[in-house]
């Protein structure tokens, strides 16, 4: 399933990236290595799908002749304000993640994934480097696992594995749906704000704490998703 959420992104210069982008694509990006090397080369391929939908909503919105399918439910939102699922922020100038959001858990791989894929594996069907598989390898490589938490016993396993492969037979061995990956996600760090009202003013307060300025149709969006979750509370 899924559907759409604001991201934002600012780079360690401060070029800003403000979009409205599909959830399931979010994994990918936040539990991902190279985010946490600030893999500028991650970051281009991440929002070069976004301006290219700009740029074709630019061109072709009077006729809505789109050359991307999702065009039209994108590109018109570029915003640094919550959307349908959510908003997050990733603050690689100030090493800050903000979300609120209930699609991905940052910092968090769930083992379900990687079995899934290595069943996928003895089909023939090879994952590419952004695959559950590849990056939890590269938090393994950089020794960035810090535990193995079982949330139907609810308890944590701290056994070192020698190799990576000790990994995925274990994964295969245990029940899966139950197991998930706990990432140290540093130089960042992670704050997790709940989907209320007072999520939403602590985030909104914090955005403005970092730096970024907000224009009225921003303040506006902010203005009615916190009226909104105030109603729900």
């Amino acid at each position: 399933m899924g559907g759409s959420i604001a991201v934002t992104i600012r780079e360690a210069d401060g070029k800003e990236h403000r979009m409205c982008r599909w959830t399931n694509y979010l994994p990918y990006l936040v539990n991902n290595p190279r985010l946490t090397q600030k893999d500028k080369t991650l970051i281009e391929e991440y929002v070069e799908g976004w301006y290219a939908m700009v740029d074709d909503w630019k061109k072709h919105k009077i006729y809505r002749k789109f050359k991307y399918r999702m065009t039209e439910q994108y590109a018109p939102y570029p915003y640094l304000a919550p959307e349908d699922y959510g908003l997050l922020v990733i603050d690689m100038r100030e090493d800050m993640i903000l979300t609120m959001q209930g699609y991905t858990k940052i910092g968090k791989i769930s083992a379900i994934f990687i079995l899934l894929e290595i069943q996928d594996l003895v089909e023939g069907i090879k994952g590419d480097e952004n695959s559950a598989i590849k990056r939890l390898e590269g938090f393994y490589n950089v020794k960035k696992i810090k535990w193995i938490y079982d949330r139907r016993a609810k308890r944590y396993n701290y056994r070192k594995y020698e190799k990576f492969e000790d990994i995925l037979a274990m994964v295969k061995r245990e029940d899966s749906n139950f197991l998930e990956f706990e990432i140290d996600m540093s130089p960042f760090t992670v704050i997790e704000y709940e989907e209320n009202r007072k999520g939403a003013e602590d985030m909104l307060k914090k955005i403005k704490e970092l730096g970024f300025n907000l224009s009225k149709t921003e303040r506006d969006i902010w203005k009615e998703w916190i009226n909104i979750e105030g109603d729900e509370d």
